[in-house]
């Protein structure tokens, strides 16, 4: 009888020390406390980790992730609901970090600043009540070798024109990295800018903006525009006046119209474009 006292007496106290210590951590979640976020470790020779969890209302899940400078950064979150989950992302100094959602709705990326660690949030941007499971899956692509394209200069370039010429919005876009800017140049107006891929194809896909002259005319075709250089002959190859630069056919090497290039994960992205507009 004494020991099955004993072994009752510890049970309660083993439940109570349980009970102490749920009090505990609801007490500290109120004043503040919050769970370190989840290390996101690629396993040996893998350059992708998968993650899977679950949030509730306005909850939000945290990953951290320690990466280098200039390093390319992609994360698939996939959600059920669908695409009821968002990822944000913030430097290792606690700002936010751009990324560019893909055109599929559940992939983002973003070239790394610095080195340092990475916080990623995965929060329901409705909120409210409800609950969404998702699965996340964070990588860093292996550096592409730099010494070969899959594709000639020549042929990019000649897409460029086929784009310009059938103001082909999808092709347009195509020659340009989503994950760095590039720089639109106006010699008139001494106007030089980083443009991302979002601003891009917003102006683009919604014919107005800073950029859309580049493939459409303005204002009942009053604008001055880009595609206002390219001939109607049929792709008419551009002139290569210097190293990636290409000039129109007719244009001098001097041209303030000219598109340049350079090599992104082995093919060919548009670096720079530049023309005259008043």
């Amino acid at each position: 009888m004494l020991i099955r006292m004993n072994r009752e007496a510890f049970a309660r106290l083993v439940l109570f020390g349980l009970l102490l210590l749920a009090a505990l951590e609801g007490a500290s979640a109120q004043h503040g406390g919050k769970a370190e976020p989840r290390r996101v470790q690629f396993k040996t020779g893998a350059s992708s980790a998968i993650s899977k969890g679950r949030v509730r209302g306005s909850e939000e899940a945290e990953y951290a992730l320690a990466a280098r400078a200039r390093q390319r950064l992609v994360l698939r979150l996939v959600s059920a609901p669908a695409r009821s989950a968002s990822p944000k992302a913030f430097d290792p100094d606690g700002s936010p970090l751009e990324l560019v959602r893909e055109r599929d709705g559940e992939t983002w990326s973003a070239t790394l600043p610095k080195s340092g660690d990475y916080l990623f949030v995965i929060h329901r941007p409705a909120g409210g009540a409800g609950a969404t499971s998702y699965t996340l899956t964070v990588t860093i692509p292996p550096p592409a070798s730099r010494s070969k394209a899959t594709e000639p200069l020549e042929e990019a370039m000649r897409r460029f024109v086929v784009a310009l010429e059938k103001t082909d919005a999808e092709l347009f876009l195509s020659l340009f990295s989503r994950v760095r800017p590039f720089y639109a140049n106006n010699p008139l107006n001494e106007y030089r800018a980083r443009v991302t891929y979002a601003e891009l194809e917003r102006d683009i896909r919604g014919k107005q903006g800073m950029y859309f002259d580049y493939l459409e005319r303005g204002d009942g075709g009053a604008y001055d525009a880009f595609v206002d250089h390219v001939t109607t002959t049929g792709a008419v190859m551009w002139r290569r006046v210097e190293g990636n630069k290409y000039v129109p056919p007719d244009g001098a090497a001097a041209s303030h119209a000219y598109v340049k290039w350079r090599m992104e994960d082995g093919r060919w992205v548009i670096d720079e474009i530049s023309y005259s507009q008043a």
